[in-house]
């Protein structure tokens, strides 16, 4: 039986799903659209100077955060990280949690979640 789910896939950096924010843009490289059954999403991530994502939870997944590039100010629950290249950052399930980049430079990173259907709830806290 040939299972599409099971199949071996490769995405480029530039084909994958574009979505810009608050002075950012994410390109998904897999999710249920990309790579349905892979049961993970993942993205890029760049964060230009000033930019921020608003406060929310993801209320059905773990996210780990891992900078590439750059640095940036994270707020998770009540306290506030600095995250600089080379720093992962693990959030739990239900964390509220927002990005700021207060520096002149872009910030990269790459973004992963336990789910292939990441769940997204603004905040206000």
């Amino acid at each position: 039986m040939n299972d599409a789910a099971n199949e071996p896939r490769v995405i480029t950096l530039g084909d994958g799903i574009a979505e810009t924010y608050g002075g950012g843009q994410i390109e998904w490289l897999a999710n249920k659209h990309l790579t349905p059954g892979a049961e993970m999403t993942f993205g890029h991530v760049r964060l230009g100077p000033g930019g921020a994502n608003m406060r929310h939870i993801h209320p059905n997944c773990n996210e780990l955060l891992f900078v590439l590039e750059g640095c940036i100010e994270h707020d998770l629950g009540s306290s506030t990280l600095q995250l600089n290249k080379g720093d992962l950052l693990h959030i739990p399930i239900g964390v509220p949690h927002q990005a700021r980049n207060h520096s002149s430079e872009d910030c990269v990173m790459v973004v992963t979640y336990s789910s292939e259907d990441r769940q997204t709830v603004p905040v206000d806290d």
